[in-house]
């Protein structure tokens, strides 16, 4: 059996064809490993995922969100081009789980199918917040929304393995704020509610702690979440890095000895 061979080699990008001469397999073999992989490794993340509340409970936990757009290398008829999505992630701290990995993309709804649906039922002379379909981008409203702030982006293959709308397949992109709101949802679903506290560290220009702070009203109010806006300064050589974590580091470790002493005099007290 050479499925771990196959499986180092492919998450160390080793080409198929070299695979294929390495492990002394045929692509058909490949292709039947990589399904199997597959599968084996939904199996493992929803045992992960089912024990996640449970091994989370009664603890202090960090956790870190953020987004990115990410451009698809996608093969559409023996063409590829570049196809861009924004991704979304949430990690835990320590561990390194990723509770929450998520793109602002529907497969399985097209901007014309939402066009029409929305047409139907009078959605495009309502405002946005009172629509009946309001999570996916409509055809009309992608087209002169979106597609118009990206002139020249794109080159004749993108548009080939794109299509009509740069986007992958028939699917349809999810609304900015709706994407946000969901992940966040997913994410408080999947981290479930026995924690002590939970911190969320996230971007400041994102609108993530918004979301965040929403969708726990409760527990913000219980001091059970607390959010972090982190910003970020970019272009800094690795000296200039290095020195400002040294400092980061040093005030850290000042404060949490002044802070542990307040608490060792508050204890004498309160024992005297």
């Amino acid at each position: 059996d050479r499925t771990g061979d196959i499986l180092l080699n492919l998450v160390n990008k080793v080409p198929l064809s070299r695979i294929c001469e390495i492990n002394g397999v045929t692509f058909p073999q490949i292709y039947a490993k990589i399904d199997f992989i597959y599968r084996q490794c939904l199996a493992v993340a929803a045992d992960r995922e089912t024990a996640l509340p449970r091994s989370l409970s009664g603890g202090d936990h960090l956790f870190a969100t953020d987004a990115q757009t990410i451009l698809l290398n996608w093969p559409v008829r023996g063409r590829r081009g570049t196809v861009p999505l924004l991704h979304m992630s949430t990690v835990h701290n320590g561990t390194q789980f990723v509770v929450a990995s998520t793109v602002d993309y529907d497969p399985d709804v097209s901007p014309e199918d939402v066009d029409e649906a929305m047409s139907a039922c009078g959605d495009f002379l309502l405002p946005r917040s009172m629509r009946r379909h309001a999570r996916l981008w409509s055809e009309r409203e992608y087209v002169s929304s979106v597609m118009r702030g990206l002139p020249g982006l794109f080159t004749p293959e993108d548009q080939a393995a794109g299509g009509m709308f740069k986007l992958p397949g028939k699917g349809s992109r999810v609304r900015g704020d709706v994407f946000t709101y969901a992940h966040v949802m997913l994410v408080r679903r999947m981290i479930g509610r026995a924690m002590r506290s939970a911190t969320f560290c996230v971007d400041m220009d994102s609108g993530l702690s918004a979301a965040f702070c929403a969708t726990g009203v409760e527990a913000v109010k219980a001091g059970k979440t607390h959010v972090v806006e982190v910003s970020f300064a970019k272009g800094l050589t690795n000296d200039e890095r290095s020195g400002l974590a040294k400092l980061g580091t040093e005030a850290f470790h000042a404060q949490y000895r002044a802070n542990r002493a307040e608490v060792e005099r508050v204890q004498e007290e309160f024992t005297g």
